[in-house]
């Protein structure tokens, strides 16, 4: 029994890797499985929360308002009326921030990340190394402020002292006591991010009293089980439109992302989606081309089985042969996922940076269900082989019926998904190609942002007036700076502003009651200066502080049929409101790249520098080496807390937020490209076996009289009856699935007449051309397959 093993098994080995054929069918299989295994991985990595050390006593649901523009935070209020609706629900906010600490008043500050939580965190059960969160329960308006260091900062800079507990640190000019030493495998809040200092929310007023309560860049969570999440976040919505009057033209939301942004939540998303699209279709596609392959495999096995069967092989051996056949097989392709899932994870990364992809070594269980699904599918298609097939053997065989149509079945699914992929692949690339081409507002090239660390504590923050105007000028005498700019939010950064605006009629701008909106501070030729084009209305002015510039989106939604002399704006200042005058509006800057929407934006006049700024820099050509140094020297005589200026060319930010897009784009080539020759080789070879099998029959035709254009239909009529099926099934299944695909368009419309005609046109006449080449040329030996 041993060397009948290992007989059958070498024997294997040797014919199946001399077969191309296997080679680029499993390829074609396994590149769209491991794909979606990366794509499945970086799913259940963004919804993770094991960055955050957090033991999941509760489940944690990101909450937010989302309008036509932006995603913004839900107010206390909701969250009151959301705990006395459902008393197991709690929410929490969260913002992270940049502060200044140090250990004693004589000490030199440093920048430091800050996360202010409310004191619902308690109920996620972060573990800590020295003492505890509990303090945080019980924090107040009015206590004595209090914190939890991190790990990394209590080993850095606190000198891993064991006995920290209850002692002082500055943050911000104010003394806060330590409470907690957190875990070490707590990271951050925030994807992505650190966290030095954990502090009660509340305590964010009494350490910045100028900031408000509730921001745009604040994370509001719901805490507790939501068993339906898309029910609950219907009625719940529908319930506060109807008793409390708010979120007209808004729509609440749930995500299971935790710390991350809505919208980039909501950018990657979209990514996966549009990938899982494609490479399902792919996937299809390519389980179709690997069956054909297969089937035909089983055809040839099925004739060697009858001889040997007449040879006198016993009937057990066959059989234990087949079911070793197909485990060798199986295991063949669950060691093609180890090759290539390491390689489609390097494309998977490029689209989306930062997230963990599929490991293959630490998935055991997948792999063991995948090879189990793998000899599941082909014990099914050998018993479908053995049941459906009639094998003739002898020089006068011809393709059988159940031949025919088992061939023309798998030719037709496959010209069908093959069209139908090529069609979303088309689709997605002028998409693609678009976005990539889409005016983000601004031009980068020659612009270079210089920035500085934020300003340590808020008695450096104001210095002396027209020191904005100061530096560019100064800035402007260098013979290499053609402009020079001032700018708080900088295109393609982190960076964010905001502040309270409301319409005459005392309507906030902005779709929540307390959230802000996008406030830029810029200088008079900043629009210039990046290139950003001016629709109607002048720039702003220096001096002029009562003027503001707003962008396109904020006109549109706010004052579309108003004239430029009536466009006016409130804002808080104090106890009061004042009224600021619109003199100019800017086209659309997408400041976080063109796949994000655009926020309505007011620009308001720098005065002063605090140090929040960033300086953008247009050069003349190429900038000299010492281009940081003369800048800096430059802005250590504005003032002495402009700290550790640092330099990036915006087209480098710019090439790195269309990575993601040009890499979509290039996956979605290269997978038309290997469809696109798959399926012509399969039509070929499949037609070619098919035509040389009924050589005899061919040729009989011929000599009893039949035309060539005859003999060629009486093939392509059974083929082109099946085709019709196969593409019904596959034209409904696409119909009812089409809608999925219009969210990841961009001007793009989804029924394309002229491409969707040429793709069918150029996809049968192949077909026929290949079926009239192949039965001609048998025609041409006729007299060999009769003699």
């Amino acid at each position: 029994m041993q060397k009948l093993l290992t007989d059958i098994t070498l024997n294997w080995f040797k014919y199946q890797f001399l077969s191309w054929k296997l080679l680029l069918s499993s390829v074609l299989l396994i590149i769209p499985l491991c794909f979606i295994l990366n794509l499945k991985a970086i799913e259940n990595t963004f919804l993770s929360t094991e960055f955050t050390s957090i033991e999941n006593t509760e489940i944690i649901h990101q909450i937010f308002i989302h309008d036509q523009t932006s995603n913004l935070p839900v107010d206390k209020f909701i969250f009151d009326e959301l705990h006395n609706q459902f008393p197991y629900l709690v929410g929490m906010f969260e913002r992270t921030l940049q502060l200044s600490t140090k250990k004693i008043m004589a000490e030199e500050e440093q920048a430091t990340k800050v996360s202010f939580v409310s004191n619902t965190i308690s109920k996620l059960g972060i573990d800590t190394h020295l003492g505890s969160l509990r303090a945080f329960s019980m924090a107040s308006t009015g206590s004595s402020l209090i914190t939890a260091v991190s790990f990394n900062y209590w080993k850095n800079n606190l000198n891993s002292d064991p006995a920290v507990i209850d002692k002082q640190i500055i943050i911000n000019g104010k003394s806060t006591k330590i409470v907690a030493v957190l875990n070490a495998g707590f990271k951050s809040l925030r994807r992505d991010s650190s966290t030095d200092l954990l502090l009660p929310y509340h305590q964010l007023a009494e350490l910045l009293p100028n900031e408000q309560e509730l921001t745009p860049d604040t994370f509001t969570y719901v805490l507790g089980n939501i068993t339906d999440l898309e029910n609950f976040i219907i009625n719940f919505d529908a319930y506060l439109k109807k008793e409390l009057f708010i979120f007209d033209n808004t729509k609440l939301m749930l995500s299971k992302s935790v710390g991350v942004d809505p919208e980039q939540f909501q950018t990657v998303s979209n990514r996966v989606d549009l990938l899982a699209i494609l490479f399902g279709i792919l996937f299809a596609f390519s389980l179709v081309s690997f069956s054909a392959f297969y089937a035909t495999q089983c055809i040839d096995k099925k004739k060697e089985v009858v001889i040997r069967q007449l040879c006198g092989a016993n009937k057990k051996h066959i059989m234990l042969q087949n079911y070793i056949e197909v485990m060798l097989l199986a295991c063949y392709l669950v060691f093609m996922v180890f090759i290539f899932t390491p390689l489609t994870s390097k494309l998977a990364y490029l689209t989306i940076p930062t997230i963990n992809t599929f490991n293959v070594m630490a998935n055991v269980i997948t792999l063991i269900t995948l090879l189990m699904s793998f000899i599941v599918y082909l014990l099914t298609l050998n018993f479908l082989q053995d049941k459906t097939t009639i094998t003739h053997i002898g020089r006068g065989s011809s393709a059988s019926l159940s031949e025919k149509l088992q061939v023309f079945t798998l030719l037709s699914f496959l010209i069908s998904l093959a069209i139908l992929s090529i069609y979303v692949s088309y689709l997605v690339i002028i998409s693609q190609a678009n976005l990539n081409n889409h005016n983000i507002g601004f031009k980068n090239k020659n612009l270079y942002i210089a920035s500085f660390d934020f300003p340590s504590s808020p008695e450096h923050s104001f210095m002396a007036d027209n020191s904005a105007q100061q530096l560019l000028l100064q800035l402007s005498s260098l013979d290499y700076i053609e402009s020079a700019a001032l700018t708080n939010v900088p295109p393609l950064t982190d960076r964010s502003a905001f502040s309270h605006w409301y319409t005459l009629s005392g309507k906030a701008v902005t779709s929540s009651k307390n959230a802000q909106t996008s406030n830029h501070r810029v200088s008079p030729n900043y629009f210039d200066t990046i290139g950003t084009r001016l629709i109607m209305g002048n720039s702003l002015s220096w001096g002029q502080y009562g003027n503001i510039v707003v962008n396109q989106a904020l006109w549109d939604q706010y004052f579309a049929n108003t004239g430029l002399g009536q466009a006016y704006l409130l804002t808080d200042f104090g106890n009061e409101k004042v009224k600021y005058k619109v003199v100019g509006v800017v086209e659309n800057i997408h400041i976080k790249g063109s796949d994000t929407p655009v926020q309505p934006t007011v620009y308001t006049l720098i005065s002063v520098i605090t140090g929040f700024e960033s300086i953008v820099v247009k050069g003349n050509g190429v900038m000299p080496a010492n281009f940081t140094q003369e800048m800096m020297s430059i802005t250590a005589n504005i003032s002495p807390y402009l700290k550790n200026l640092t330099n990036v060319e915006l087209s480098e930010l710019v090439k790195k937020e269309a990575q993601p897009r040009e890499a979509i784009l290039v996956i979605t080539i290269t997978c038309s490209l290997v469809l696109l020759l798959s399926a012509l080789l399969y039509c070929f070879n499949s037609i070619k076996q098919l035509a040389s099998k009924s050589a005899t029959e061919i040729s009989l035709k011929r000599a009893l009289g039949a035309r060539t254009k005859n003999i060629v239909w009486s093939f392509c009529k059974l083929f082109f009856f099946i085709l019709c099926v196969a593409y019904s099934i596959i034209l409904v299944c696409a119909y009812i699935n089409m809608n999925k695909l219009q969210p990841f368009l961009f001007k793009v419309d989804l029924i394309d007449v002229p491409v969707i005609t040429l793709l069918h046109l150029v996809a049968l006449s192949f077909v026929i051309i290949v079926f009239f080449i192949e039965i001609k040329n048998i025609l041409n030996t006729s007299w060999k397959n009769l003699s």
